[in-house]
Parts: structure tokens; C-alpha cells; sequence
């Protein structure tokens, strides 16, 4: 109990901002909760030399995704919670409005592009440890990425934030 107390402390608010990025604030609260509850129930589950961090973070996309399958609801602002915790306090107006911008268009990509990008770019997973999270080969996690990055390009050219 000890250990998960620790984990917990350690992992808590980004489980939560990572919960946010699927569910409501409410939801996200006990999105977390539950992914905690699972880390105990399933500890002896992970295998010796695996990262935990990806290990962690599937099990919270899994009570995310149960949760929506069983409630049907979706975050009304998705990314709010990683924009909070990737904002560098001394970045400029427009740098954080042009931030913000982008993270909107990343939030109307097809949820499988959308989970890549979240992992890849505001998580700083490794394409293996995101294909860990969601079930997939590293080189479908690349695969994703790329036609992610192609529409993102498109849509922030058509809205004048590209060149």
C-alpha cells in the first residue's frame, strides 16, 4: 500500500491531465482513481524489465475507454488539461495562442491520430512505448504520426497559422 501511495503521488496529475484528453473533469477524476485501483489489482501482472510508464498509461486509456463506451461522454475541452501542464510559464502571448491553436486541430483528428500525437509529442513517449498504450507495433505508431502530422499541416495552412 505504501508503494502505491508513492505511485500515486508521483503519477496522479498526469493520469488525471491524460484522463482529460478523453473524458470530463469529473470522469478524469475517477478515470484515475480506478486506473489506481487497477495498478493494484494487476500488479503482479507487469513483467520484470517491461517500463511501467506504459504499462500505467494503457491501463488508464483502457478505464477511459470503457468509461466512454458505457457513458458515451467526451471532454468538452480534451486538451485543456495537457495545455496547463505543457506551457512553459515564460512563453509569450502569441506564442501560447498559437500553441493553443494547434492543439485544437489536434483535438479534431480521428481519435487514432489524436492518441499518437498526445503520446508522442505532449507525453514524450517513444513510439514503441505508445504502441505499448494502445495495442499496436511501433511502426503503426509511426504510420499514424505521419498522416497525423499531414493533416495537421493542412488544416493549420487552410486556417493561415503555416506559411
Amino acid at each position: 500500500m505504501e508503494a502505491l501511495a508513492g505511485l500515486m503521488v508521483r503519477h496522479a496529475s498526469v493520469i488525471e491531465a491524460f484522463c482529460r484528453c478523453y473524458v470530463d473533469r469529473d470522469a478524469a477524476q475517477d478515470a484515475t482513481q480506478e486506473t489506481f485501483v487497477r495498478v493494484l489489482q494487476r500488479c503482479h501482472t507487469m513483467r520484470r524489465g517491461n517500463a511501467f510508464k506504459p504499462w500505467l498509461y494503457a491501463i488508464a486509456r483502457n478505464v477511459c475507454v470503457s468509461m466512454l463506451r458505457r457513458q458515451r461522454v467526451r471532454a468538452t475541452l480534451p486538451l485543456e488539461a495537457v495545455t496547463i501542464l505543457t506551457d512553459p510559464p515564460d512563453e509569450a502571448v502569441a506564442q501560447k495562442e498559437r500553441r493553443r491553436a494547434a492543439l485544437r486541430e489536434v483535438d479534431r483528428l480521428p481519435r487514432a491520430y489524436r492518441d499518437v500525437v498526445i503520446m508522442c509529442f505532449l507525453l514524450d513517449f517513444t513510439c514503441e512505448q505508445a504502441g505499448a498504450v494502445l495495442g499496436v507495433k511501433a511502426g503503426a505508431v509511426r504510420v499514424r504520426l505521419h498522416r497525423a502530422i499531414r493533416r495537421l499541416r493542412e488544416s493549420l495552412a487552410k486556417s493561415g497559422m503555416l506559411p
